[in-house]
């Protein structure tokens, strides 16, 4: 792609030279191209939606909530794929912590079970 040159103001040139900036006498002209670009630098990435698909959920193309339902998990064993899911993706929150959560929901499940008499 071949650029057109356009002069710049020569007064605009001299004013920065001044203030000890540099800009040069010769500038491209602007192209539709550059335009998208500067204007997609612009623009803000959209931000994550923390309800429905939150980013720490959302890191592969299965999120935890379909695998829950899927394989129809009740409260405490979808507990448990939830917590090791997101172990260490979530803001502020380590790895530990979320496998320590897992493990509560895990022994939680084990212990109705074994009251119930389920084997």
């Amino acid at each position: 792609m071949v650029r057109k040159e356009t002069p710049v103001n020569p007064v605009a040139a001299a004013f920065d030279r001044e203030l000890g900036r540099y800009r040069p006498t010769i500038m491209p002209e602007p192209t539709e191209e550059g335009f998208k670009h500067v204007e997609a630098a612009l623009t803000p990435p959209p931000k994550p939606d923390l309800i429905d698909h939150p980013p720490h959920y959302n890191f592969s193309a299965i999120e935890p909530i379909d695998v829950i339902e899927a394989w129809e998990l009740g409260f405490n064993d979808g507990q448990v794929i939830k917590y090791l899911a997101r172990a260490g993706r979530k803001d502020g929150e380590g790895t530990l912590k979320d496998k320590r959560k897992a493990l509560w929901y895990l022994t939680r499940e084990i212990s109705r079970m074994e009251k119930a008499g389920i084997k």
